[in-house]
């Protein structure tokens, strides 16, 4: 399945842009992570992000976004 087919199902299906799934994923994947002991720190390197700060203001935004809808 090409890139172009899956960002249209995405939008199409869950009406996520294939950014917006991608964070989501990455999110979920490190929702568990500081309470099985890992740091903040940890959880955002484990599950991509290079900078604690981007993951933390990231997520920060998400919960906003989702809260005002």
């Amino acid at each position: 399945m090409s890139e172009r087919m899956v960002a249209r199902l995405l939008k199409a299906e869950a009406d996520l842009s294939f950014g917006a799934w991608r964070q989501q994923v990455r999110f979920q994947s490190a929702q568990d992570l500081p309470s099985g002991g890992q740091s903040v720190s940890e959880a955002a390197f484990a599950v991509g992000y290079q900078a604690v700060s981007s993951f933390i203001d990231t997520k920060k935004n998400s919960v906003g976004r989702r809260h005002k809808q």
